[in-house]
């Protein structure tokens, strides 16, 4: 049905409202899960990455930084998948920033550190991200601000402690 769709327009076949409602608040919901503990998972992250554990030294490491809870919702189940507890984030996150500010995947994964910021125009507070366009002028790639939500900040906070630890990994 849908290659008869897209076959028969030229126009992109849209997602059901209510589909796409359910992908935003499930996705906000585990950005919620993680920002909670998002301290914890920093200092975890930092000292998971600057040494070697055996399974009962991880198990000690997760319990002194109290995520054991957090692992066992988000199917963190072993020190063979705790990388997932960072890849899974960084995809659902990175899917929120483009919901919410409408630019391009390339754009997202250009952003500076800092992008995210806010700004004040006709007395109200205007949240918005600072980076680098895909679309090419006659002088190559400029610079581009979007307009997003709050609801993003926390999920680029925790972006920002992802960017961290693996700076430092």
């Amino acid at each position: 049905m849908v290659n008869a769709l897209e076959s028969d327009s030229k126009q992109t076949t849209l997602i059901p409202t209510n589909i796409y409602a359910d992908i935003i608040t499930n996705s906000l919901n585990y950005i919620d899960q993680y920002h909670s503990q998002i301290e914890q998972i920093r200092q975890f992250g930092l000292e998971y990455y600057s040494d070697r554990f055996s399974a009962e030294d991880y198990r000690d490491l997760v319990s002194r930084y109290k995520l054991d809870k957090l692992f066992e919702v988000i199917g963190i189940e072993s020190q063979n998948t705790v990388k997932s507890l960072f890849s899974s984030f960084q995809s659902v996150a990175g899917m929120m920033v483009l919901c919410f500010s409408g630019m391009r995947i390339n754009e997202l994964q250009n952003l500076p550190f800092n992008a995210y910021s806010t700004s004040t125009y006709n007395n109200q507070k205007v949240y918005v991200l600072n980076g680098i366009t895909s679309k090419k002028t006659v002088s190559g790639l400029r610079t581009a601000t979007w307009i997003t939500s709050n609801v993003i900040k926390k999920a680029i906070e925790c972006l920002r402690v992802i960017g961290e630890i693996h700076k430092n990994y």
